[in-house]
């Protein structure tokens, strides 16, 4: 197991270098905590998983559905 351990921290470590940490970023769903390797082509990730973002898009669009109507109509 330790060795396991040591090739992975040797990968992170060459690929921190690499990369300057420019690709390596943290989830923007409020509720999690993990950190990711940006793989996008444009580097602009912003969650860890398709499943956070969905989770994150759900929360926004109930809280926005929930927020009273604003007067939209034109004189």
């Amino acid at each position: 197991m330790s060795r396991v351990k040591a090739v992975t921290a040797g990968g992170l470590a060459l690929f921190i270098a690499w990369s300057g940490g420019l690709r390596i970023g943290t989830c923007a769903r409020p509720a999690c905590v993990r950190a990711f390797i940006d793989n996008s082509k444009a580097g602009r990730q912003r969650y860890c998983s398709a499943r956070c973002g969905n989770t994150d898009a759900v929360a926004r669009h109930r809280q926005a559905a929930n927020q009273p109507a604003r007067n939209t109509a034109r004189a």
